[in-house]
C-alpha cells in the first residue's frame, strides 16, 4: 500500500513538472511572437535619442519641446503595452490550465505544492529557453 501511495505522488509531481515546462514553453512562444527580440534594443535606442533631444538646449519654442516629450512618451507607452500584451496573452494558456485543474477553494497542501512546483517548472523552462537563444 505504501508503494502505491509513493508511485501516485511521483506521478503527480512528474505531471505537474511536465505541464509546467510545456506551458512555460508555450508562454515563451506566444510572448516572443508579440515581443520580438529586437523590440527591446529598438526601445532603448529610441529612448536614448528622444531623451537626448529633450535634454538639448536647442529648443526655440515650447511646441518643439512638447513634440519631443510626446515622442518620448509614445515610445514608452508602446514598449510597455507590447510587453504587457505579451505577458497577458502568453499567460492565458497557463491560467486556463490552472482554472481547469483546480477544484474550488479551500486549498489543501497538495494544491499549494502543485502551484509551487508548477511555477518553478515554468521558471526553469523560461531560463532554459532563454539560455538557448
Amino acid at each position: 500500500m505504501g508503494l502505491n501511495h509513493y508511485a501516485t505522488g511521483w506521478a503527480f509531481y512528474a505531471g505537474t513538472a511536465f505541464s509546467g515546462v510545456a506551458l512555460g514553453y508555450i508562454f515563451i512562444v506566444i510572448w516572443r511572437a508579440i515581443v520580438p527580440r529586437t523590440s527591446s534594443k529598438q526601445f532603448w535606442q529610441a529612448l536614448g535619442h528622444c531623451s537626448k533631444n529633450v535634454l538639448a538646449d536647442e529648443h526655440d519654442n515650447f511646441h518643439i519641446l512638447c513634440g519631443e516629450l510626446a515622442a518620448l512618451l509614445k515610445t514608452m507607452i508602446v514598449y510597455v503595452a507590447r510587453n504587457f500584451a505579451g505577458l497577458l496573452l502568453g499567460a492565458l494558456p497557463a491560467i486556463g490550465f490552472i482554472a481547469w485543474i483546480y477544484p474550488p477553494p479551500p486549498l489543501d497542501y497538495l494544491e499549494v505544492l502543485f502551484t509551487v512546483t508548477y511555477g518553478l517548472s515554468m521558471s526553469i523552462a523560461y531560463v532554459l529557453h532563454k539560455g538557448r537563444a
